[in-house]
């Protein structure tokens, strides 16, 4: 058990720099001292550069290249993160409290925890209930990424798999939850 891991937080963007603003600010207003910071940007055109490099001392990685996509960028962001643990936070998502990330350091050190998720708003306080209790669920629900935070080691051989242009975080999903507990 860690009883202080580093929380890698991955913001993958292109085109939609007036989300990042607000997302950036809710990572780095978490109380929360032992985060690495990384933002993917597929090479955006639309002022996103500017925003990054407003907060680049605050950023610990980043990085502006094409990329085939949304989880082709997701997959650099994983090699690129050094964390024990790894959440995905994109343009335009935000934590809902400042301290939400030491909350969940503290689920994390009460126990021993690979795969860490809860509840998401998806906006005007419409919550997304991600309780799975068995894994048949998986057959009509999914789980937001923004509300994962998965220990390193799930990607180790379990990156997303990119012939999966749309389904990937579903593809690892399954088989992160079929695999192990």
């Amino acid at each position: 058990m860690i009883k202080k891991p580093l929380i890698s937080i991955i913001t993958v963007i292109y085109n939609d720099g007036k989300k990042l603003e607000e997302t950036i600010l809710s990572i780095l207003s978490q109380t929360y001292d032992n985060l690495e910071f990384i933002i993917i940007d597929g090479s955006s055109t639309d002022g996103t550069i500017d925003i990054i490099k407003k907060y680049e001392d605050k950023i610990d990685y980043w990085i502006s290249e094409k990329d085939s996509g949304i989880f082709d960028a997701m997959n650099k962001g994983i090699l690129a993160a050094k964390g024990d643990y790894i959440n995905f936070m994109n343009a335009g998502d935000f934590f809902i409290r400042k301290n939400l990330v030491m909350e969940i350091v503290d689920i994390l050190n009460s126990q021993e925890i690979d795969f860490l998720y809860g509840d998401v708003n998806v906006g005007n306080n419409n919550i997304v209930k991600n309780k799975i209790r068995y894994n048949t669920q998986f057959i009509y629900k999914t789980i937001c990424h923004q509300a994962i935070f998965a220990h390193k080691k799930c990607f180790n051989k379990n990156m997303f798999d990119l012939k999966y242009r749309w389904m990937c975080d579903y593809k690892w999903l399954l088989e992160c939850f079929l695999k192990k507990k």
